[in-house]
């Protein structure tokens, strides 16, 4: 495609959200679904009663490893890998659980007979995390377990359970450690199962109440100490069972969907919750702060019927959703969307060779990230703990190997992250500031920190000595909290911005000495960010009455405002940012959107495109990557988002990730603004 600025922007959007691929589930209607543990192989079952084994390795050209398997002699509601991934388990209408030795899935066939014993529809079927017991649910209002082994002498185990549901068992699982079965029911209840002893298995405790109509699934974390339900009444609710003969309710009910929700799944770490249903979409939620989980990202949507069951892949990177509408669905979730921080993510930073990123939350924690494929970040050690409340924002040195943490709680921490897998604090934090610091810089030379505070002062640090931080200089002439720092590239001027309307710049060629201060005056309401363009010669500054302005500083005299207000925000900026080549900017605010500017010619800024609105919330921070091919901004969602600014690199995910879906026509319709890359056809 051609790499214009505006057809750049319009798939740009697209990086930090999960884009589908389609296989054709061969059946009206698709029930169940599951991934083999080494994500070659995708199981599927439906309507027609068959197994369908599909070839993943390529998602680009899905096939079906062998024609269908067929043996139930009516609808197939549920399909089970167990963990070696030899077995597939299904469970049918025809009152029967089957076995499949699919070990070889070119060659799959019946691993034995049919399991019997259900006198009703069986809904469920789920394998112990050692791959021995079956455990199967059913209409009957019963729960089996069943010996599998060996699969084609597999036998029941004790009498079935019975008693704790007053109607039809919907599902039941086992929970990861083993310990526990929770099953749910048409009765509106759980009931967790101890089977420790599987020749004795016995509740737990007292059926679990919360929900108001039918429970139809539950899932747990990786852990074994959560545990999510899913129901006919629309919500989600959360359970505390790490001790499950006293288990909890954990938070409100997680509300959005607006119909019955049939289906429910952790991801490989436990972070990440999907829940779909009638209303055609798939959530996800960021469970980060288990007791307040937060959605994930907008709703996703493309099925046109029920979605009755979802799948993680074994790595987290892949959803599979099926539905009423014949299709399966395997949603590829963007590496780029971080998640971690248990509150809001208030700022971040690059180190200056792109490598390393820091990010600073409300949850009191600074976390380092591995950026050094952008498109694959990982977490770099455990959290920066040092400030005891909010950490409203972080700087690195320009050598890279000292992170400044500005706190709520008055104090700047400083880092060694020479190491940033095993970052240690320096012997003493810096204070001064009488409340919050709300923002530090580091000179060019690295020999100065600036933290300013919310109470308008803003003091100068030599930090030559880690073990003896001495006060360098204080600059006042504020009014009201200083919101941003800036210092000029060559490091003669810092630039402070407040919430009383005005941006000082001060002379700190000798930062034991500053020069006087040149005074902006802006009259938005307030100045939330400053920002040096590159050349050092205009500044830009993020306005509370929704707009950017650029102004020239390149004199001494009182700076000039260059060209119109930018507008496109729809509530207070908070931040502005430039690319190293200071051609690009990119702004965000409160209204959850990042701008992206061409300030080519400052006198003439123009918007480069539309707005970019991955984020589900305000946008707090944002910082280009050393050589501005990647925007990271930090979001009250509690994400840190890294969206490539190269589309050509977008535009190859798009097609890669939307094999079977993308055509010209649905191009045009959703990027009338960019040709349809050829490399999609």
């Amino acid at each position: 495609m051609q790499d214009t600025s505006q057809n750049r922007t319009a798939v740009l959007g697209t990086q930090n959200v999960a884009l589908s691929s389609l296989v054709d589930g061969g059946t009206k209607t698709v029930y169940g679904v599951a991934y083999s543990p080494d994500k070659r192989t995708l199981a599927t079952v439906g309507l027609d009663g068959a197994l369908r084994l599909w070839n993943i390795t390529d998602p680009v050209h899905v096939r079906l490893w062998t024609p269908p398997l067929t043996g139930h002699r009516d609808k197939v509601m549920w399909v089970a890998y167990s963990p070696n991934g030899h077995l597939v388990a299904t469970a049918g209408s025809d009152h029967t659980v089957r076995l499949w030795d699919v070990t070889d899935p070119a060659h799959a066939r019946s691993a034995g007979p049919p399991l019997l014993g259900h006198s009703d529809i069986v809904f469920s079927v789920s394998f112990s995390p050692d791959g021995h017991t079956l455990v199967s649910t059913g209409a009957d209002r019963t729960l089996r377990l069943w010996n599998v082994t060996d699969p084609a002498h597999a036998t029941p185990i004790g009498q079935p359970l019975i008693g704790s549901h007053t109607d039809a068992v919907a599902s039941a699982t086992f929970s990861p450690d083993g310990r526990t079965i929770a099953s749910s029911g048409h009765d509106h209840l759980i009931q967790l199962w101890n089977v420790t002893d599987l020749a004795n298995p016995t509740p737990w405790g007292q059926p679990l109440a919360g929900h108001s109509d039918t429970v139809y699934a539950t899932a747990f974390t990786p852990d074994s100490r959560l545990m999510a339900s899913v129901s006919n009444d629309h919500t989600v609710l959360l359970w505390d069972v790490s001790d499950p003969a006293h288990p909890a309710r954990l938070g409100h009910p997680l509300a959005g969907h607006t119909d019955t929700i049939f289906a429910v799944a952790f991801n490989h770490d436990g972070t990440v919750l999907a829940t779909a249903g009638a209303d055609q979409t798939i959530r996800l939620w960021n469970l980060s702060q288990p007791a307040d989980p937060v959605p994930l990202g907008q709703p996703l949507t493309g099925h046109t019927g029920y979605i009755y069951w979802l799948a993680f892949s074994p790595d987290g990177q892949t959803l599979a959703s099926v539905g009423a509408d014949s299709m399966v669905r395997l949603w590829h979730l963007p590496a780029t969307v971080l998640i971690g921080h248990t509150s809001y993510v208030n700022g971040v930073a690059f180190r200056r060779d792109g490598k390393v990123m820091a990010s600073a939350s409300t949850d009191r924690t600074v976390r380092l990230w591995d950026t050094a494929d952008p498109r694959r970040p990982k977490p770099l050690g455990p959290p920066l703990t040092g400030n005891t409340k909010a950490v409203n924002q972080v700087a690195f040195s320009p050598d890279g190997h000292t992170l400044a943490s500005a706190g709520r709680d008055g104090t700047v921490w400083l880092w060694d992250v020479a190491d940033p897998r095993h970052a240690v604090a320096w012997p003493e934090p810096v204070s001064g500031n009488s409340q919050a610091v709300t923002e530090v810089a580091f000179t060019p030379d690295g020999r100065t920190l600036a933290a300013a505070g919310a109470d308008g002062v803003v003091r100068l640090w030599n930090v030559t000595n880690r073990e003896h931080v001495t006060p360098a200089a204080t600059l006042l002439g504020h009014r009201e909290d200083v919101t941003w720092l800036a210092i000029s590239p060559d490091g003669h001027e810092l630039a402070a911005s407040s919430s009383d309307d005005t941006v000082l710049l001060w002379d700190i060629t000798d930062p034991g000495r500053p020069g006087q201060a040149r005074r902006l005056t802006v009259n938005t309401g307030g100045v939330r960010c400053v920002a040096f363009a590159p050349d050092g010669r205009y500044l830009a500054t993020a306005d509370s009455d929704h707009t950017v302005r650029l102004w020239d500083v390149s004199g001494t005299g009182t700076p000039q405002q260059i060209g119109a207000p930018l507008t496109g925000h729809t509530s207070f900026v908070y931040q502005v940012t430039f690319t190293r080549d200071g051609t690009t900017m990119a702004s965000t605010g409160q209204d959850g959107t990042i701008r992206l500017w061409d300030v080519h010619d400052p006198a003439h800024a123009s918007p480069v495109g539309p707005a970019l609105t991955t984020h589900t919330a305000a946008i707090d921070g944002a910082a280009f990557n050393p050589d501005g091919t990647v925007l990271a901004t930090a979001s009250d969602d509690r994400t840190i988002q890294l969206t490539p600014m190269d589309g050509q690199e977008a535009a190859r995910r798009i097609c890669a990730d939307t094999a079977g879906v993308l055509t010209p026509q649905r191009w045009a319709q959703h990027v009338p603004e960019a040709p349809f890359p050829v490399s999609c056809g």
